[in-house]
């Protein structure tokens, strides 16, 4: 099986991710950030593709750009929280 993503869609967003594109990761930073806000306001369970589209003020489908599913998304809020609390973890503890 090859890890080469099989859409076109998919094509793209992974080209887009290897290049690192500035407005790809700003973007991509927005829709993790209303996809952050949806999920707390509605759960994770809950929360649909296209409420995160309105959140970010964009369509569905626009979305798929950045991420595959809503469990990418997920792990990428996950992740996002994960790093932010690491990164705030010498501060702690100095404030101790």
């Amino acid at each position: 099986m090859s890890d080469q993503p099989q859409s076109e869609i998919g094509r793209r967003r992974a080209t887009a991710t290897r290049q690192a594109k500035s407005g790809y990761a700003d973007r991509r930073t927005e829709v993790v950030r209303a996809a952050a806000t949806v999920f707390r306001r509605k759960g994770v369970s809950r929360a649909t593709i296209a409420d995160i589209a309105a959140e970010v003020g964009s369509d569905r489908a626009s979305l798929y750009y950045y991420f595959g599913t809503k469990e990418d998304l997920v792990d990428a809020v996950i992740t996002v929280g994960v790093e932010r609390k690491l990164a705030s973890a010498p501060r702690l503890r100095h404030e101790s």
